[in-house]
């Protein structure tokens, strides 16, 4: 028996989707040229110096804070960006030949569980 879920979306659908996951990926480019043009602003301490943080020989700059928080940020913003460059047409078309590791799978897992629960607390709110 084929629930909802699994009868698949229509194309109007999938191009909506895509459409979406396109325009954020645009807006987190944005937000990186946003962000390490700001990184560069800050003066960066030298390997050396960042070492010696590093072994407790020198105290945390706010400079080298910031500069770390930054990269942090950029880091998690390229990896979501190509997250969703991979949200396309011909992926989704053929999506049934795509084989998904553990990450994906949690992931899947995760999604579903949380909508259940998001579901369960709206059906116990409207029992009130």
């Amino acid at each position: 028996m084929r629930d909802k879920a699994s009868a698949g979306l229509s194309s109007e659908d999938l191009l909506r989707i895509v459409g979406t996951a396109e325009q954020v990926v645009q807006m987190f480019e944005s937000a990186l040229e946003i962000l390490e043009t700001a990184q560069s602003t800050i003066p960066a301490p030298t390997l050396e110096e960042v070492a010696e943080i590093r072994q407790g020989k020198r105290p945390l700059t706010q400079e080298a804070f910031l500069i770390g928080s930054f990269q942090r940020v950029i880091l998690g913003a390229e990896n979501v960006a190509s997250d969703l460059r991979a949200i396309d047409l011909e992926t989704l078309r053929s999506v049934h030949e795509v084989h998904l590791g553990d990450v994906e799978l949690n992931a899947i897992e995760e999604a579903v569980a949380e909508r259940a629960e998001k579901g369960k607390r709206t059906r116990e709110g409207e029992g009130e």
